[in-house]
């Protein structure tokens, strides 16, 4: 069973563009994590 070029690009295409979406969801959760922290310890440190 032989992949069609078109459809192999595609699939490749959709895959870069899925793995890029994936991985600028996790940057942001990933910042976002950093600066829960750093409010945290300001906190703490405050008290």
């Amino acid at each position: 069973m032989a992949i069609k070029p078109r459809f192999g690009r595609a699939l490749l295409q959709g895959g870069l563009a899925a793995a890029g979406v994936a991985g600028a969801w996790a940057l942001a959760a990933g910042l976002l994590d950093v600066s829960w922290g750093l409010i945290f310890v300001a906190a703490l440190g405050g008290w």
